[in-house]
């Protein structure tokens, strides 16, 4: 079975029971420490919508990651932007288009559509 057949079943499952299945929550909380390469990142809760309920969140369907660090120094706002957008890229192939990424990283807010 190819990857694409693989992430469409993915996908059909995400969609069918309103959850993510373990192999997107892994990735999705691995892309972090990949993406945002600071060990010392705690992901403190990784919170998400895929059904489009918009009395949940007016932005519909949302990845949301709140994020710890216990290191002073932060990113480079053009690091941040990079970052953003291929975590957008890849939550865009492994769900869909149109996912809102909001990470919050001690407190500081970022935000990207998919």
């Amino acid at each position: 079975m190819s990857i694409e057949k693989q992430l469409e079943d993915m996908k059909k499952v995400a969609i069918m029971t309103g959850s993510l299945t373990d192999a997107h929550l892994l990735n999705l909380r691995n892309w972090i420490y990949i993406l945002f390469a600071d060990p010392e990142h705690e992901i403190i809760e990784l919170d998400y919508n895929i059904n489009g309920d918009e009395a949940h969140r007016n932005s519909g369907n949302y990845i949301k990651y709140t994020l710890k660090s216990k290191s002073k120094k932060q990113m480079p706002k053009k690091d941040v932007e990079k970052a953003m957008k291929t975590l957008g890229d890849w939550v865009a192939t492994l769900l869909w288009k149109d996912m809102a990424i909001e990470i919050s990283i001690n407190g500081k807010e970022y935000t990207r559509k998919s």
